[in-house]
């Protein structure tokens, strides 16, 4: 069984201060009747050449811009993360992929980077896009992490829920990426949709384990609004599997991985050791990272800012810009940057240490964190929910359970 543990352990995962770049290649083969992330399926190839394009552009346009803040006293920036994510990136294949590598780790004629050498770069793939010669291109490219998106082991359900490949595909794209060069791998589940048992999810978690894969992540399906799932969801063709289950099947995957050395380092993610995702755990440290593409978020120095959603619209854009511009600017109040940090931070295995919280969000009034959430936490860390050792606050695994209503009590008027 999942043990509480200490915060006094060693550190599962080390911290990563410098920025991350994300790239959202919104390309895929078909759909998934869950999917509501920005995607365009059956695109033409001089579409995704086009877009290639601008991706190009714009990334060279920001590294301009970066120079200019430097040589204007703005301190050095380069990311020691880049992840392509869509999308399924795979599918606009791996002559895209590799100038869009080249492109990335370029130098300008100052000689400056945006890429440090030994970063993680990570690559989502569908095991239905992808040979041996393929994945055998992207490693040589310098990508070094890989995303799969397996989500079951079972073709049935993979059917159901729209994804183009087979159980036995994703085996075969497991052993073609070893073959490759790959080492470090993540498998991508999805657990609690529609029809999907106990039973079944076990029997997918110990498939995955015969890989061996040092990364597994596991996503709770949600029905999204305007999905296809949705519409069914709605017209009462299916039903969402009852909470009870749903916590049943997280409790069976944690106790699984955790006997087998994988520790849940976030709460939807599990690795073995020195394998945790470097690029995620920026979004859940409060770290920079610079978003390219259409749809694709921005974060910097308490700024957010996203592109059009919208490929056409992106291609045009960037087809006349002669400079780099932020698109849909919000820049963060105080109280906004303190409870992105308590919804991310939290999120993690180890929690918040409340002494970066204080010494980075104490605000004008100068209020640490047990000062101005203190009492509303006082009820969850009384049952239990939350602990608070050794100047860390994190989640029980009766705590993971009901983690949105706690930091929605946390974060309350």
């Amino acid at each position: 069984m999942m043990k509480e543990n200490s915060g006094s352990e060693e550190r599962f995962f080390p911290e990563t201060k410098q920025p991350g770049i994300y790239i959202h290649i919104p390309f895929c083969v078909r759909r998934c009747i869950y999917c509501d992330f920005y995607s365009v399926a059956e695109a033409s190839d001089d579409m995704k050449k086009s877009y290639f394009r601008s991706l190009q552009k714009e990334i060279l346009l920001f590294r301009e811009e970066i120079g200019k803040e430097i040589d204007a006293g703005g301190g050095n920036w380069f990311a020691d993360s880049l992840f392509l994510g869509g999308g399924t990136p795979s599918a606009a294949g791996p002559d895209l992929i590799e100038e869009l590598m080249r492109c990335v780790k370029s130098r300008s004629a100052d000689g400056r980077i945006l890429l440090s050498e030994n970063s993680e770069i990570t690559m989502e793939v569908n095991p239905g896009t992808v040979t041996y010669e393929d994945l055998r291109r992207y490693r040589n490219a310098g990508i070094n992490r890989l995303s799969i998106g397996v989500q079951s082991m079972n073709d049935g359900e993979l059917r159901f829920l729209g994804r183009i490949h087979s159980a036995a595909d994703a085996v075969r794209c497991v052993s073609d990426a070893r073959r490759a060069g790959f080492y470090n791998i993540s498998v991508d589940l999805i657990f609690g949709f529609p029809g999907h048992t106990q039973d079944s999810w076990r029997r997918t978690l110990y498939r995955i384990l015969e890989m061996e894969p040092p990364h597994i992540s596991l996503y709770s399906l949600q029905i999204e609004e305007g999905t296809p799932l949705y519409r069914m969801f709605r017209a009462d063709e299916v039903e969402q599997v009852a909470d009870g289950i749903n916590r049943a099947m997280y409790h069976d995957a944690v106790d699984i991985l955790e006997s087998r050395g994988y520790q849940m380092y976030e709460i939807s993610n599990a690795s073995l050791p020195g394998h945790a995702c470097r690029h995620n755990l920026k979004y859940w440290s409060m770290c920079d990272y610079a978003g390219f593409g259409a749809s694709a978020h921005s974060y910097r120095k308490g700024a957010r800012y996203y592109n059009e959603q919208d490929i056409v619209s992106y291609i045009r854009r960037l087809t006349a810009s002669r400079s780099y511009m932020r698109q849909n600017v919000t820049v963060n109040t105080e109280e906004e940057e303190r409870g992105d940090a308590v919804f991310t931070c939290l999120r993690r295995r180890e929690g918040m240490d409340l002494s970066w919280f204080d010494s980075r969000f104490a605000g004008r009034e100068k209020l640490s964190f047990l000062e101005r959430y203190g009492k509303k936490a006082e009820p969850f860390l009384r049952d239990g929910s939350l602990i608070l050792e050794e100047g860390r606050l994190r989640f029980s695994r009766k705590g993971v359970d009901i983690s949105n209503y706690i930091i929605g009590r946390l974060l309350s008027d």
